[in-house]
């Protein structure tokens, strides 16, 4: 079984020739996948304590739909697409252009696959906030899964996030929180700290996510045809 402290370890030794890389590739991502809810939510705190309403009502609906395609079509694959860079971190061979892996071969895949497991992950948010954190994590591998197969069906990438993290679930979640304190030192450092400290999460999220797949033996094809032509099975 992991411990936080040797994913934390791992995460350390994969950035200590490439942090400042890093860091620029997470401030893109961060850049690309600035949110319609972020952008509501400040609308409505700005709104409440000002009462002011441009137009009527706030600005920020008008440009709903534009938020909306953004994050289908771009949000959701740079995601991929940073989890894909800090796996290939791992293996000491980062790259910028990693960032963009998504926008290849299988994109509208990738859009389709995310687009859905959100929605699952939204409507069990509905029911009730604790099943809506706990599909979360059950569906935490599947932009992983999809930076290292572009082509896999949904179905899939979700059968074996859930696979991968079932019993798992509350040990992520406290990894989560292991990071607060580091939120918080960045705070204190004149807010500038917390900018440093995404890369670090985003390592260990991957060392988290490699030893996932390695102990459950997965061995994952680039396409469905290799997949299909390959002896090695899906599954463990």
């Amino acid at each position: 079984m992991w411990t936080r402290a040797e994913l934390k370890d791992s995460a350390k030794s994969a950035l200590s020739t490439g942090y400042w890389k890093a860091f620029w590739v997470a401030i893109i991502a961060g850049v690309f996948s600035f949110s319609f809810s972020d952008v509501l939510n400040f609308d409505q705190l700005r709104n409440s304590i000002m009462g002011i309403h441009p137009f009527g009502i706030p600005w920020v609906w008008r440009l709903f739909p534009l938020f909306a395609i953004f994050g289908f079509f771009v949000t959701n694959v740079i995601e991929v697409g940073l989890n894909y860079y800090f796996i290939r971190n791992h293996y000491g061979e980062p790259r910028v252009s990693h960032l963009f892996h998504g926008f290849g071969s299988g994109y509208l895949n990738l859009v389709g696959v995310q687009f859905i497991t959100g929605i699952i992950i939204l409507l069990w948010s509905l029911l009730f906030l604790v099943p809506g954190i706990i599909a979360s994590y059950q569906y935490r591998m599947v932009p992983y899964l999809l930076s290292e197969n572009p082509h896999m069906d949904g179905k899939e990438a979700r059968r074996l996030s859930t696979q991968m993290t079932e019993g798992r679930k509350w040990d992520i979640f406290v990894l989560d929180l292991s990071f607060l304190g580091w939120y918080l030192v960045g705070l204190i450092c004149l807010i500038v700290g917390v900018l440093l400290i995404p890369p670090y999460q985003y390592a260990t999220n991957a060392e988290l996510y490699l030893y996932l797949r390695d102990h459950q033996g997965l061995i994952l094809s680039s396409t469905p045809q290799e997949r299909s032509n390959s002896n090695v099975s899906m599954e463990p």
